[in-house]
């Protein structure tokens, strides 16, 4: 008789047996111990949660395992899988709905002004904790644990305000886990008197720990944005004026360093993304190929400076061009043939993205997307692209190795109306496949729809061709989503409550 091990799907196989110790596996073979024997024991779906949330970048915390039983377990190691299947099933050309489940707004913490427009929204990676964003607040909400969420109501934990209004929020960026139960957000707060700076906070161990704690601050005298990157910041000042070139810094928060102020030469704007290598800082960005305008794909690496030990120092100013060191690219690769010339920005991010890691592909990854010019003046093209930077890494001696991008995947998709604006502000990783999530609208009439882009990050067999599936979710008008989980099948998005109309952050759920 046939082991029934082969009536299970091939993904609860890896999960499963990548987690069983040798003795398990020769009882299996020695014994037929059927697979469902096997699936029963509570070790092997904990194992394969913590697998999930390894191979997908998941917030732990947001899982508490002493709490979960088998079922728990099962149904939140295979939330993934089963999103992943849910989006294939809808046919490549064809538009599916996802109707979500239920709606909740969060409640906005009564110490802040109750007027102030929340500006984003993420969930962190997992579902269970979202980070609000305004000018004037930032505020932590825990959804409760994911296997009793229905019976868990939203409820605020911390945030981050001045009672006396001194300050605005400028750049937040998304919260970024560090460790296994921590996570950080920086951002830029402008004051009238003369007491900007850049502040870095983190929350955690979560769930014991759930304030917002100040790690360190910068005070800066001009405008600047920044990329959190493990224990370090990327700052970048904003220039006010396009003669002007942006200044940049590493600061390592954890260990009180700093480089010294410098300017990359052949940094272009916009920039389609930022990674972080080593000692290397590695820029996709269009370089301007003739005096007509026309631009193809560049990317640049610099090799970042020496970072020293800060001591008393608490100010730095990033426009000193007197103390500023110039660093030239060590690397600098053009693409001028092929698809990947054809990249363009995310105009919809004014803040551009860091590339993203993924499992499956072992490399750096960028996703840009572009509105693709249609004959038919009736409907719309978005092209999603994802390219791998290829060659990572520093050599003994802390020198960049030679890198090159390769076009991972290319992904068309068609809306039965002109889209004359897109923009694509989140997208979640599922194994081999991610969602993104991208807003579409036309001048003429108002879209109340937002679209799920399920596809493979890299195309099977290599070729960029692969085809990608659409969902849709309804929105109400003036709402926008900010954020997209699908290892929890939640979404995040902004808009008015009734009945007294104030912005209020929501949570979606597209599934029980």
């Amino acid at each position: 008789m046939a082991c029934p091990i082969f009536s299970f799907p091939l993904e609860l196989h890896t999960l499963v047996f990548s987690h069983l110790e040798p003795e398990d596996l020769l009882n299996l073979g020695s014994t037929c111990k059927t697979f469902r024997e096997i699936v029963s024991q509570r070790g092997v779906w904990e194992s394969a949660l913590r697998m999930v949330c390894a191979r997908d970048g998941l917030f732990t915390p947001s899982y508490p395992f002493d709490e979960m039983d088998l079922c728990d377990l099962k149904r939140a190691a295979l939330h993934s899988f089963q999103w992943n299947q849910r989006m294939l099933s809808i046919d490549p050309g064809e538009q599916g709905c996802l109707t979500p489940h239920r709606e909740i707004p969060l409640p906005r913490d009564p110490r802040v002004n109750p007027q102030t427009q929340f500006l984003d929204a993420d969930i962190l990676p997992g579902g269970r904790y979202v980070v609000g964003s305004s000018s004037d607040f930032i505020t932590l909400w825990d959804l409760g644990p994911i296997h009793h969420s229905l019976e868990y109501p939203p409820r605020i934990l911390d945030s981050i305000y001045d009672a006396a209004n001194r300050y605005r929020i400028w750049f937040p960026t998304r919260p970024s886990p560090h460790g296994t139960n921590c996570f950080r957000i920086c951002a830029f707060f402008s004051s009238e008197m003369n007491l900007s700076c850049l502040r870095v906070y983190e929350v955690g161990p979560l769930p014991r720990s759930t304030s917002f704690r100040l790690l360190g601050q910068l005070y800066c005298h001009t405008f600047v944005t920044s990329w959190l990157v493990g224990d370090c910041v990327l700052l970048e000042t904003v220039p006010f004026d396009e003669s002007l070139e942006g200044g940049h810094m590493v600061w390592d928060v954890t260990r009180n360093l700093v480089t010294p102020p410098f300017k990359l030469v052949g940094r272009t704007f916009p920039t389609l993304g930022w990674a972080v290598e080593g000692r290397s800082l590695l820029g996709l960005q269009p370089k301007r190929r003739d005096s007509e305008g026309d631009s193809i794909t560049n990317l640049s690496t610099w090799r970042i400076p020496k970072l020293d030990p800060m001591g008393d120092k608490t100010s730095l100013s990033l426009w000193n061009p007197n103390a500023t060191e110039t660093i030239e690219p060590d690397i600098q690769v053009d693409f001028d043939q092929g698809e990947v010339a054809s990249l363009c920005q995310d105009f919809g991010n004014p803040v551009p993205r860091m590339a993203f890691r993924s499992a499956s592909a072992g490399t750096s990854i960028f996703q840009l997307f572009s509105e693709a010019h249609s004959l038919d003046a009736a409907t719309g093209n978005i092209r999603i692209c994802r390219v791998g930077i290829v060659g990572e890494g520093i050599d003994e001696l802390g020198n960049s190795r030679e890198r090159t991008v390769r076009l991972l995947s290319n992904d068309l998709f068609q809306k039965p109306y002109r889209i004359t604006g897109s923009r694509c502000p989140h997208f979640s990783v599922a194994g081999v496949y991610i969602t993104s999530v991208i807003d579409t609208s036309n001048r003429k009439k108002y879209v109340s729809e937002t679209n799920l882009v399920h596809s493979r990050i890299e195309a099977d067999g290599g070729s960029p061709g692969g085809s990608c599936r659409l969902a849709t979710v309804p929105v109400k008008q003036g709402n926008w989503v900010t954020s997209l989980c699908t290892a929890s099948s939640r979404m995040a998005h902004i808009g008015k409550s009734n009945p007294d109309r104030v912005n209020t952050v929501f949570i979606t759920y597209l599934a029980p």
